[in-house]
């Protein structure tokens, strides 16, 4: 349960999957070890041409040293079908890592599922793949959901555009592992500026260089699927997660907002990470002929960022909005609703500074607030 600024239980030790009852706390058991980084001599250059240059590094592993055959049958057998997460690095990866490693009563039985956490370097807590786009899989990798996290926001329109590479990457692990279904991380940007609630029929309209990334992604990822049997593909279309966007990111002193010509100041739809941890878990679980293409993924009512930061007891100051800023986006959630989701903490100010409290604590500042 969460009880304030921190989690009540420690992170999950890192597990051998060889010897699961054995706890090695990241350490060399003599097999191969749950966390593995894999060595690769240079990346494909399609890959270099994409990735930021930290991602163009040589990966070393312990796993290097005990030869092909015991590399081979990784994660084959009993933990075969688990969910693998790509991009548990980011924020809103650690958000939900934390989340279900000290899980609510409704996640425990989600969360005791073989989750699996891809990141581009080892991380203390539950499993983790050290792997980076480029480098060949593990042999042998099989999963059953693929949850890709990872996505690009801030950069120049070329390194946006890895918001498609990435999907396009996650749709080649799927069929590399024999995944079903894959749940892809869009956003609210690719509506624009709507003056209404945008449901998952409203034509996209992005009006800015990250909705149009996200939108082309998205396209990708129907495009792919029209190709063939591949698996069955979900959006997730978030709305603001609370702890990864610029407001949750300033609440450790003074923000500013921008004030409106109704006198308001910007509400956006929020998602809390539990409320994101249950939307996947759902996704993730349920059977595949409920799955939708599309789904907007917020608390059923839009929140003033000036409550947030009320909630956080921070001061605030008030700018003139300017013309291209946004005062409200509000989206309609009666996708969640038929799949039984109702999600009132995400629309509770005092709630969502309460989560980001406890699992944010690591999120450096931001600095820069708009509507």
């Amino acid at each position: 349960m969460m009880t304030g600024a921190t989690l009540d239980c420690p992170a999950i030790s890192t597990t051998c999957f060889t010897h699961p009852s054995k706890v090695i706390g990241g350490k060399h058991c003599g097999r191969l070890n749950i966390c593995n980084c894999w060595h690769s001599a240079a990346l494909p250059q399609q890959a270099a041409r994409h990735l930021p240059p930290h991602r163009n590094e040589k990966l070393t592993t312990a796993a290097d040293s005990l030869g092909p055959h015991k590399r081979r049958h990784w994660m084959t057998g009993p933990m075969a079908g688990h969910i693998l997460f790509l991009g548990s690095d980011g924020r809103v990866g650690r958000m939900l890592r934390q989340v279900l490693s000290c899980p609510p009563q409704d996640l425990a039985e989600f969360a005791r599922r073989p989750l699996i956490w891809q990141a581009r370097a080892p991380r203390a807590g539950a499993a983790t793949l050290c792997w980076s786009p480029g480098v060949p899989l593990p042999e042998g990798l099989r999963a059953g959901v693929i949850v890709a996290l990872w996505g690009v926001t801030p950069g120049t329109p070329n390194d946006l555009e890895n918001n498609t590479f990435l999907a396009q990457t996650a749709l080649d692990i799927a069929r590399q592992t024999g995944a079903r279904r894959v749940l892809h991380m869009s956003s609210a940007a690719v509506y624009g500026a709507p003056t209404f609630a945008v449901s998952e029929a409203t034509p996209p309209q992005p009006r800015t260089p990250y909705g149009l990334a996200k939108l082309a992604m998205e396209r990708a990822i129907f495009q792919a699927r029209t190709k063939g049997n591949g698996p069955r593909n979900t959006l997730l279309r978030l709305g603001n997660v609370a702890g990864a966007d610029a407001l949750f990111g300033n609440l450790t002193g003074p923000v500013t907002l921008d004030r409106f010509a109704d006198g308001q100041g910007p509400s956006r739809s929020y998602i809390a990470p539990r409320d994101l941890a249950r939307v996947i878990a759902r996704l993730a679980i349920c059977p595949l002929s409920q799955l939708p293409e599309v789904l907007n993924v917020a608390g059923p009512h839009p929140v003033a960022m000036a409550d947030i930061a009320r909630a956080a007891g921070v001061a605030m100051t008030w700018r003139a909005a300017p013309p291209e800023a946004l005062a409200r986006m509000t989206l309609a959630t009666d996708g969640l609703s038929a799949l039984g989701l109702h999600l009132p903490d995400s629309s509770d100010p005092a709630r969502l500074v309460a989560q980001w409290r406890t699992y944010t604590a690591d999120i450096a500042p931001l600095h820069r607030i708009a509507g």
